[in-house]
């Protein structure tokens, strides 16, 4: 059985992507489903759609599908990256960033331990530039709009930082040194939300302090989280070992749900 690794829901229309390239595709949500062809064996591990024509997916050894005609054609682009992708996001049809990187043990003796590279592209991922590169692994990012975006980092020297944009990601300024987040959702420029391993934090003063949640229930010590679903206040945070909390607060309270589906 293929794993999923995401979904991504535009009006009626639902996509969820996985391992060995995988485009489950439904347009009546989720009455019927049917497959789209990828034309490729690499799992597909993020996929972002700006309506219901323009879509990407980011994809496992540098690669980047695109679609503009709601997936009946994707097309493939190569990367000049050689560090793991990690995200990607759209403003709008043309303008786009992918994050890339790792993170290693200081003591395992690889130097540097952080790395990776940033990338933006102007034409809807035709063509991929890098913005930056270096000791900086590039973790997570969203955008609450075409100019207001979040960005958490691990660099070599400073460390664990979320670094906020106001002018559609041409620049960024550190907000806070916390932790490293594998994924973020903001509802408004103070409110957020944030997922990375074991931790689950909210912020309410816009990335500046962040409160880990303690109080919620988990299959185990060891199971992770990896995604978060959103409308509104309501949330939805899956994870492996078949974990699935619920809030119709923003996070305030959590909801533990146990199925033996493992999300990736």
């Amino acid at each position: 059985t293929d794993n999923f690794y995401d979904s991504e829901i535009i009006h009626e229309r639902i996509w969820i992507v996985g391992q060995n390239g995988l485009i489950l595709f439904s347009n009546d949500m989720g009455a019927t489903w049917n497959k789209q062809i990828s034309n490729t064996k690499k799992s597909l591990i993020k996929i972002r759609f700006i309506d219901e024509n323009h879509g990407w997916i980011m994809a496992n050894d540098s690669l980047v599908l695109r679609t503009e005609d709601g997936g009946i054609n994707w097309q493939q682009t190569r990367i000049n990256n050689r560090w793991h992708q990690n995200d990607i996001i759209f403003l709008n049809k043309d303008v786009g960033f992918l994050l890339s990187g790792y993170y290693n043990e200081p003591n395992l003796d690889i130097t540097p331990w952080t790395a990776g590279v940033l990338f933006k592209t102007i034409n809807g991922g035709l063509t991929w530039a890098k913005v930056d590169s270096g000791s900086t692994k590039y973790s997570s990012i969203y955008f609450l709009n075409d100019r207001i975006g979040f960005m958490s980092v691990h660099n070599n020297q400073t460390g664990r930082m979320l670094l906020k944009s106001t002018d559609s990601g041409n620049s960024w300024n550190t907000l806070s040194h916390t932790y490293v987040w594998d994924q973020m959702y903001f509802v408004d420029e103070q409110n957020g939300i944030a997922i990375g391993g074991y931790y689950l934090g909210k912020t309410t003063d816009g990335g500046l302090n962040w409160k880990i949640k303690t109080d919620i229930n988990t299959p185990s010590p060891s199971s992770q989280l990896t995604s978060i679903y959103s409308k509104d206040q309501n949330l939805i945070v899956v994870g492996t070992e078949g974990n699935i909390l619920t809030s119709n607060d923003f996070g305030e309270n959590w909801k533990g749900l146990n199925s033996s589906i493992d999300f990736y």
